[in-house]
């Protein structure tokens, strides 16, 4: 029997997929070449190491980028929504008596910002909400589960 469900946020609470414009954006600045459609899908969720490895950009190149993608956010962060139906799912996983938790490769603060910002905020209806901050090796590492599992008495 199921005792918890986990979520992540970007990409699965979140839709998040506007941050591939601004990413967009940030790497025509910095190399005046558009990205292509194939990478964004694969850096989308990526760790940022791999996305510059995926760009090609150098160390100086990628700095600069993080400067102008970091300009472009606000500019694309409107478009920023829960996906449909997760709030019902939520609700009903709660009333089904699971515990009901986030996993993120965000900061726990970047996630109850990020939940704040939305029309209802996902994070403080959750039990838990377990970021990257609070392990030493974040996801794609299962720290941050098993961190979770003995938050919750539970064994996996």
């Amino acid at each position: 029997m199921y005792k918890a469900i986990v979520f992540d946020v970007d990409g699965t609470v979140v839709d998040t997929r506007f941050i591939l414009d601004a990413c967009r954006d940030a790497y025509h600045d910095v190399t005046g070449k558009q990205l292509s459609d194939e990478t964004c899908d694969v850096m989308y969720g990526s760790p940022a190491a791999a996305a510059q490895h995926l760009m090609g950009l150098n160390d100086e190149e990628f700095a600069v980028y993080g400067k102008h993608f970091m300009s472009y956010l606000p500019k694309y962060l409107p478009k920023q929504k829960l996906f449909d139906g997760i709030r019902e799912c939520m609700e009903q996983c709660r009333q089904l008596g699971l515990i009901v938790a986030i996993n993120t490769s965000r900061t726990v603060d970047g996630a109850y910002e990020a939940a704040a910002s939305l029309e209802w905020n996902f994070a403080e209806f959750c039990d838990h909400v377990i970021g990257c901050d609070l392990v030493e090796n974040p996801k794609p590492a299962p720290d941050s589960l098993l961190y979770l599992g003995k938050l919750c008495g539970l064994t996996m």
